[in-house]
């Protein structure tokens, strides 16, 4: 299953970004506007978490509409 989170950045104006991110291969990276094609406010972050909301379940529809295989198990095996 797919992890996802917003990473808010506080800046001393008083201003935050909202970065949507999904964790892949051991690190967490960033949903780009851009690269998205949901680039409405001219950056590569979100104004509001509630639009960060919105990348993320754009994000998702894209996935399921593209036929991405998604994980439905996992194990782990030890093996000595």
């Amino acid at each position: 299953m797919e992890k996802f989170r917003i990473k808010e950045e506080k800046y001393v104006s008083g201003k935050s970004k909202f970065f949507p991110q999904m964790f892949v291969e051991g690190d967490w990276k960033t949903l780009s506007y851009n690269v998205l094609g949901f680039n409405n406010n001219g950056t590569d972050w979100c104004s509001t978490i509630e639009d960060g909301q919105k990348l993320i379940e754009s994000f998702r529809m894209i996935m399921d509409s593209n036929g991405v295989d998604k994980i439905v198990e996992e194990k782990i095996y030890e093996v000595s």
